[in-house]
C-alpha cells in the first residue's frame, strides 16, 4: 500500500535545506540550527553551491549531489532561484517542499510572475509546496522545526495552523 502523498511533508525521514549557510542570522543558518536544536533524527542535508560544510553538516551543491533520497526540501534562497530548485526536487524524486523565500505574489509585478513560475514548476515536477513566503512548520514530537523563528516550540497538546507568520511568531515568542 502506498503512503499518503503528504507523508513526507509531515513525517520526513530526510530533510534538505536549500540556502544552508554558516552566516549567522541568515534564514538558512537559522533553519539548520532549529532542526538540530529540535533533535531531528533523520538525515539533515545542507544544499548550497557556495559552501562545502555548514557547521558540522556536509554541504552539497545540488540535491542530486547529496546522493540520497529526500522526503522534504526546505527552501531559503532568493525567489528567482525557487522554480529551478523545485524542478531539481522533482528530478531527484523529492515530492514535498516548504518555500520560506519571499518575493512572490505578495510583491506584485515581477513577484506575481515568479509565483506563476513556481506553480508551473511544481505542477510539472509533481512537487507539493507549502508556501511561498511562509514561516515553515514545527512538529516538536518529531524533532522537526523548519522555521527561522528564534523561540523553541515546546512539546505539548496544542496545534496551531495559521496563514499569518506574524501571529505564529508572536505566539511562539
Amino acid at each position: 500500500m502506498d503512503r499518503n502523498p503528504l507523508f513526507g511533508l509531515f513525517n520526513p525521514r530526510s530533510v534538505a535545506v536549500f540556502g544552508a549557510s554558516p552566516r549567522p542570522g541568515s534564514v538558512g543558518a537559522r533553519v539548520l540550527a532549529n532542526m538540530q536544536r529540535a533533535g531531528f533524527e533523520g538525515d539533515l542535508i545542507a544544499i548550497n553551491p557556495k559552501h562545502r560544510v555548514v557547521g558540522d553538516i556536509a554541504c552539497h551543491p545540488t540535491l542530486a549531489a547529496a546522493g540520497k533520497p529526500i522526503d522534504l526540501a526546505v527552501i531559503a534562497t532568493p525567489a528567482a532561484t525557487v522554480p529551478g530548485i523545485i524542478q531539481q526536487c522533482g528530478d531527484s524524486g523529492t515530492r514535498n517542499a516548504i518555500v520560506l523565500s519571499a518575493g512572490f505574489g505578495e510583491g506584485g509585478g515581477a513577484g506575481a510572475e515568479l509565483a506563476s513560475a513556481l506553480a508551473l514548476a511544481a505542477r510539472r515536477a509533481a512537487v507539493r509546496v507549502l508556501g511561498p513566503n511562509c514561516v515553515g512548520m514545527v512538529r516538536p514530537w518529531l524533532g522537526m522545526d523548519t522555521t527561522f523563528l528564534r523561540a523553541e516550540t515546546p512539546r505539548g497538546r496544542l496545534a496551531l495552523v495559521s496563514q499569518s507568520g506574524a501571529l505564529v511568531s508572536a505566539i511562539a515568542d
